[in-house]
């Protein structure tokens, strides 16, 4: 086990749900192993292109919700 707990190692975890994270090692103490969970880009700046295909008026309950919903109804 030793032998993970170097800093920049990548270690998968699960969440008390069962969900899978993946974690970095950023710190090691005597007592405590300092994780990171963020995604590997959250601290990267990103830019995007993109192509409007089609523009649709907001349903009665995307405008009550707040936000689109997909095809076939809400994705949360």
């Amino acid at each position: 086990m030793e032998d993970i707990l170097v800093i920049g190692t990548a270690v998968l975890m699960n969440n008390d749900e069962g969900h899978r994270l993946t974690g970095i090692i950023k710190g090691i103490t005597s007592t405590e192993v300092i994780m990171d969970f963020n995604h590997p880009m959250a601290d990267k700046e990103l830019h995007f292109t993109g192509t409007i295909v089609s523009v649709r008026p907001a349903t009665p309950d995307e405008i009550a919700h707040g936000h689109v919903h997909g095809d076939g109804g809400v994705h949360h």
